[in-house]
């Protein structure tokens, strides 16, 4: 009865409370229910590419009770049970009695049924679920704990009146487990509702993104150890966030619940302090003697600092990879005609100017000897790569990514002297360098290609294809195609660089908009959060702010003292969660170093960003909550003591 009351009588704590669980349970069941898609769609992957049997073998199989389907094709059975958990136990039992050869097993659907004697595919993906769920929900656990220790701390004078009348500690401490058991019943319900249709609508935008990666659509699936493992999170981190307040509301004195005592922890005043003005020192004052309510609020802006800055730094590092490390063409598509002519040449020239821009050369490849004392160190060019132009000389220049000592790192420097000396034909050739060449050719300066651009093409490559890189519409495939076939070139390859670029960008949307979307929702369990707890404390000291009123401060005195307030509460958690975004961004480069060569990304952008919004919401909340009372008469603030 006495949890309903309150619950009902609080409708907007309630509320705010009630939408940190529906937030919570979001989030966890639509990561679950993002790896059940994931799951469902690899399993119509392999049914559709390598089928949906079980086991295949050769020799003659009677059929039996526990086996659904044989399917025979050139001497192999391909073998389907009525009971795919009991695989390796059926086909022992049907190899006792059948003369069974080459038993192999459909490993990949096993393995994403989590049966698999080998690898699980299954088991992979419950283990990074659970990893995910652990990692928020250390996060999760103290932030939704504010809210209810909050309501205990306003609540004090209540449950010592309920001790003073004889209730016990355990009763007080069902009570407001019980009061979590509600909230979490009824935001588990909402949450399922909403967390459905934000999925429904995250893989159609993830399917429409990745169109060109998958063969088909994801779509939602309710596998139920992804749903069971998330429903299991979410009661477990409300319960453990409202047990110690619920043992702290069963420990609350008597005597000093009813007298309200040691709220305030009174300091002594710093000296340089007299040196500021009166809303300075007032809003410093109350942070001192505060510190015990203020800590959830700080433990918010602590916890919420450190997920914001973790995932922009993984998403930055992560995009900072791909764009320096896959180093995709800014052109839309390449064509190569290996065994090219001058005839082809010509007719593919002429085919090529109906586009905005293309860049075309004939090329072979030599093995020539190069003498040592071309290079500025050792080296093993194996290769030249001779292409047509209007001068003789040899590009000095590695530019791209290559492996140095395991690590892939970006290269752009020079490599040779100003000549070069080729042994062709037992006749030796010397070749000046340029550090520049046509920048279509950026993507051939390998440390395996020497790049040799001449106008004496014909005396090196009796032989020779012929590459064009073009920008164009989007029919270039199929215009291409139509011209091969006319003019009989049975070798056009077309590579479509566009397509190419577009599936990587796609894949880094698809990446962020998973990634921003749980950040979100952690967000706004904060937020909820954060504004609980400040409505709470703004609450007790509802009467302190009217004293000030009542002694001559004006209504932008007020607002400057709380703003006061709110920058050293931000500023405070600030400055114990910076220490742990350094460790963070260390540990995550340093693991990001051992496979590639990085600078280190500092995300001051995302520090300010965290801290002026953290800022703005504590002033506006507390704002908010004051402007509740500023109407009031002032002395009916003062002596209310209604509990």
């Amino acid at each position: 009865m006495l949890t309903y009351r309150y619950l009902t009588r609080n409708k907007k704590r309630t509320l705010i409370t009630l939408s940190s669980i529906v937030l919570v349970t979001v989030l966890f069941l639509c990561i679950g229910l993002l790896f059940s898609s994931i799951r469902e769609y690899l399993i119509d992957e392999v049914t559709q590419t390598k089928g949906n049997y079980h086991v295949e073998l050769k020799g003659n199989i009677k059929k039996s009770e526990y086996i659904k389907k044989i399917v025979t094709e050139n001497g192999v059975n391909y073998i389907t049970f009525d009971d795919i958990r009991k695989v390796y136990v059926y086909t022992e039992k049907m190899c006792q009695s059948n003369k069974c050869e080459d038993v192999i097993y459909n490993e990949t659907l096993l393995s994403l049924y989590g049966l698999s004697e080998n690898e699980n595919m299954m088991d992979a993906l419950i283990s990074l679920m659970l990893v995910i769920f652990l990692v928020f929900s250390i996060g999760i656990i103290l932030i939704i704990y504010n809210s209810f220790a909050v309501s205990v701390m306003e609540r004090k004078k209540q449950f010592s009146l309920l001790k003073s009348v004889g209730m016990t500690k355990r009763k007080i401490r069902h009570m407001v487990l019980l009061e979590s058991l509600v909230l979490l019943i009824i935001g588990m319900m909402i949450g399922f509702i909403i967390s459905v249709n934000v999925m429904f609508l995250g893989l159609h935008l993830i399917s429409n993104l990745l169109t060109e990666l998958f063969t088909r659509d994801l779509k939602l699936s309710f596998y139920p150890l992804f749903v069971i493992i998330p429903v299991l999170f979410v009661v477990f981190t409300v319960f453990l966030a409202a047990f110690i307040p619920a043992i702290k509301a069963s420990r609350v004195s008597i005597v000093g619940g009813i007298l309200n005592r040691n709220d305030f922890r009174y300091k002594k005043e710093f000296k340089f302090m007299k040196k500021l003005s009166i809303t300075k020192r007032l809003a410093y004052l109350n942070y001192q003697r505060c510190k015990k309510k203020y800590r959830p609020i700080i433990l918010c802006i602590f916890i919420s600092t450190i997920i914001y800055v973790m995932v922009n730094l993984y998403l930055d590092y992560g995009v900072k990879s791909i764009n320096d490390f896959a180093d995709m063409p800014d052109y839309d598509a390449e064509v190569n005609i290996v065994n090219s002519s001058d005839e082809v040449y010509k007719k593919l020239e002429s085919w090529s100017k109906d586009y905005d821009d293309y860049e075309m050369f004939n090329y072979c490849v030599i093995s020539p000897e190069i003498n040592p004392d071309s290079y500025l160190a050792k080296e093993l060019k194996q290769n030249v790569l001779v292409i047509e132009g209007q001068d003789n000389y040899v590009i000095n220049k590695i530019k791209g990514v290559e492996t140095v000592d395991g690590k892939m790192q970006k290269v752009d420097k020079p490599y040779l002297n100003d000549n070069v000396w080729l042994k062709i034909n037992d006749k030796e050739v010397k070749i000046k360098t340029k550090k520049t060449g046509p920048s279509y050719l950026d993507s051939f300066l390998t440390k395996d290609n020497m790049v040799f651009v001449t106008k004496d093409f014909g005396s090196y490559c009796p032989n020779f294809g012929t590459t064009l890189f073009l920008n164009g519409n989007i029919n270039l495939e199929k215009d291409l195609s139509l011209w091969a076939n006319d003019n009989q070139i049975k070798e056009a390859e077309y590579i479509d660089i566009k397509k190419a670029n577009k599936i990587t960008q796609n894949i880094i949307v698809a990446i962020k908009v998973v990634l921003y979307s749980m950040l979100i929702l952690v967000l706004l369990i904060e937020i909820s959060s954060l504004i609980n707890t400040i409505w709470g404390s703004m609450n007790l000291r509802i009467k302190e702010l009217a004293t000030l009123k009542s002694v001559g401060a004006t209504k932008k005195q007020i607002n400057l003292i709380l703003a006061y307030e709110s920058f050293y509460l931000v500023l405070k958690g600030f400055i114990y969660a910076l220490p742990f975004i350094f460790l963070i961004n260390y540990i995550l480069h340093q693991s990001l170093n051992e496979v590639l060569v990085m600078e280190v990304i500092v995300p001051y952008k995302e520090i300010i960003t965290s801290f002026i919004f953290s800022f703005v919401i504590i002033y506006l909340t507390m704002i908010k909550v004051h402007k509740r009372f500023r109407n009031n008469e002032i002395i009916t603030i003062i002596t209310n003591d209604n509990i």
